[in-house]
């Protein structure tokens, strides 16, 4: 378990996640400049959650075990 917070104001989280699946509503300069890092942890961590006012990130990477693997 990770958690990442900063003294910032944060950001509204639904809205930025919303434009992040929905990247071509994004102006075209902004496309590639902002949020990757948001849906790379999405792609890799197993559940994420934000606070309230989007300062934190809570995310989770489950273990997996050897009998897992093949």
């Amino acid at each position: 378990m990770f958690r990442v917070r900063d003294e910032g104001q944060g950001f509204d989280v639904d809205k930025r996640l919303n434009e992040l699946y929905e990247v071509s509503k994004l102006p075209i300069e902004e496309q590639f400049d902002h949020g990757r890092g948001l849906l790379l942890i999405d792609q890799i961590m197993d559940d994420i959650a934000f606070s309230r006012t989007g300062n934190e990130l809570l995310m989770r990477k489950w273990q997996s075990h050897e009998t897992d693997r093949e």
